[in-house]
């Protein structure tokens, strides 16, 4: 039981601090989603207090609260001798009740008339992704999250109802994420927990236990890939996607070129014809006529789709993109440029 304490995620000493959504990054295996199920079981059977598990797509929580009883309760169930847990229909039972529910955040707007009244806790798990590939953050994303929990948590409508506490869990993917732009979070720089907001009610923290970090690197699989990467991603906590290449700022000779809207944002391109550069920065020109949309659900009056074969304006960004001819003034801008470049190809 020591060795629980000192190598894996302490859930409780994060929870000391009472902020109302709790961003949790973790090296792999630092027993996020099992610290989060393992407070939301220990509370079911202490107060009765339910919770909400919740992934961005039902094909994703399928198999852990659909599909075969679901696997969500595998491994956490050791915790709880004497108890059954299990889940079946998006339903999490406790000794055949009802302590919680699965819900998929894609299709969470057809909550809005249910009510969940016992909830006091959501874990929302693997909230960040790579959103460069195949797998995308739905459209408007923090919107719809905030609607999800308004309607879960209800915030006002009694006035005696506890808070509804929700425990974002994530690997170190990247900082570019609609959850950090939204709420103007970073990474902590000084110490592992830092708060943020104007309440400060929203914590960010970053899990890398030194213990676990060296247990993982010295098994066989961590020997094998020292010095890569994924070793500084899986084993160290650092951002798989944000590496500073290609991070710099415009130059003054750089003139504008177009104003392009991504995920509710605008990034203005600017141009260096004497090195042949283009800039992508937050400086943006918007009384400049050429503007463009990344998504159909960005596009506004009078802007083009920035994508295909006879847009004069994407050839030239994909050429200069695929040349290494593109500079950005910040690793986040440069994450979402790179999210852009793979929705349009």
């Amino acid at each position: 039981m020591q060795e629980t304490k000192t190598i894996w995620w302490d859930i409780d000493r994060t929870a000391s601090y009472n902020c109302l959504f709790n961003f949790i990054i973790g090296n792999r295996g630092a027993g996020k989603t099992y610290g989060a199920l393992k407070r939301c079981v220990s509370r079911w059977l202490k107060t009765k207090a339910q919770f909400v598990y919740m992934r961005r797509m039902k094909t994703e929580l399928k198999p852990l609260t659909t599909a075969n009883n679901g696997r969500l309760f595998d491994a956490v169930a050791r915790e709880f001798p004497g108890h059954e847990l299990k889940a079946h229909g998006n339903v999490l039972y406790c000794d055949g009740k009802a302590m919680g529910y699965g819900i998929p955040l894609s299709t969470s707007s057809i909550l809005k008339s249910d009510s969940f009244p016992g909830v006091r806790e959501i874990v929302f798990d693997e909230f960040i992704i790579d959103n460069t590939r195949t797998y995308h953050y739905l459209p408007d994303e923090v919107r719809k999250f905030q609607d999800a929990y308004e309607t879960i948590a209800r915030p006002g409508n009694d006035p005696d109802r506890p808070d509804t506490r929700v425990w974002f869990l994530s690997n170190a993917v990247t900082i570019s994420n609609p959850y950090f732009a939204e709420y103007g979070l970073m990474p902590p720089h000084n110490g592992d927990i830092q708060r943020f907001g104007p309440t400060r009610d929203i914590l960010v923290q970053s899990v890398a236990n030194e213990a676990l970090k060296e247990r993982k690197k010295g098994t066989r699989f961590g020997r094998m890939i020292a010095g890569t990467n994924y070793e500084a991603y899986a084993y160290d906590n650092e951002w798989l996607l944000d590496d500073d290449s290609f991070v710099e700022r415009k130059t003054q000779r750089s003139q504008y070129f177009m104003s392009l809207r991504y995920m509710d944002r605008w990034y203005g391109i600017w141009y260096d014809s004497l090195q042949g550069l283009y800039y992508v920065s937050e400086n943006v020109n918007l009384q400049y006529p050429v503007q463009a949309s990344a998504t159909t659900d960005d596009q506004r009056p009078n802007t083009m789709l920035f994508k295909g074969r006879t847009n004069s304006f994407f050839n030239r960004l994909r050429t200069a993109y695929e040349n290494g001819w593109i500079r950005y003034e910040s690793i986040r801008i440069k994450n979402s440029f790179r999210q852009i470049m793979g929705r349009c190809y």
